[in-house]
């Protein structure tokens, strides 16, 4: 199941989610939440009680109507994102504690040599950069392929993109897709 957060409110993937019913299986259920309020943060940084003031040093907000969950606590790295409590309140009764939240931002890639990672949706774009391990990884929001283009201008003045392969999903346009093509080494659409 997939939860987007969009500047009017939340869409919901198909099936909607009122479609679902609540189950006695164990079964634990993945929520992939689309937003743009998502920090990566290192398992060795995390500690429950500071999720809040990581999020903030990253200068994302916190609303009041917002909960802060969490991906998987023992990997590696640990996902913070924001979840409105509507939306929250809505999930709970028909998953309970079987709820697993992610992010596209823990897909992880089997890599050779420098690589940025890209994934398109309609208002965001996640963008993980690896070389010699992960480098960046950020969530945007966008709203035209200028903002893309920008956020692409500034990586390339910390990591030559030359040098780099670019591997992206999800929508863009194909002039945008001609224009990032021709600052990598390689492009694989994934």
């Amino acid at each position: 199941m997939s939860i987007r957060r969009t500047s009017d409110g939340h869409s919901f993937s198909f099936p909607p989610l009122e479609n679902h019913k609540p189950e006695e299986s164990e079964t634990p259920v993945e929520i992939e939440l689309l937003t743009p309020g998502t920090l990566l943060v290192p398992a060795e940084a995390f500690a429950p009680e500071k999720a809040a003031a990581l999020l903030a040093a990253a200068g994302i907000t916190v609303g009041e109507n917002d909960r802060i969950v969490t991906s998987d606590s023992t990997a590696p790295a640990i996902a913070l994102m924001t979840l409105d409590e509507p939306t929250a309140r809505r999930i709970e009764p028909l998953f309970g504690s079987r709820a697993r939240y992610t992010t596209p931002l823990l897909h992880e890639l089997k890599i050779e040599g420098p690589t940025v990672w890209m994934r398109h949706t309609p208002e965001l774009l996640y963008i993980k950069v690896y070389d010699d391990g992960l480098q960046f990884a950020e969530v945007i929001a966008i709203s035209d392929p200028t903002d893309t283009e920008y956020l692409f201008e500034r990586l390339n003045a910390v990591f030559p993109l030359a040098q780099f392969t670019l591997r992206y999903t999800g929508d863009t346009d194909r002039a945008l897709d001609k224009r990032l093509r021709n600052r990598f080494k390689k492009t694989i659409c994934e």
